[in-house]
């Protein structure tokens, strides 16, 4: 979120608009959530029994 949030902020800064900081915070939020849930958010697979 930091880094979306502040290069919304410096793009709206150098744009004049006030519409990217929103957009970029949403965004890093976002992707922020899917990293989270790529990383843990999967089961750990059951090991296989050789003997079955």
């Amino acid at each position: 979120m930091l880094l979306y949030g502040g290069l919304g902020w410096a793009g709206d800064r150098w744009l004049g608009t006030s519409f990217l900081l929103p957009t970029g915070l949403v965004l890093g939020a976002v992707l922020g959530f899917y990293v989270v849930i790529v990383r843990f958010g999967r089961a750990p697979q059951e090991p296989t029994d050789p003997d079955a």
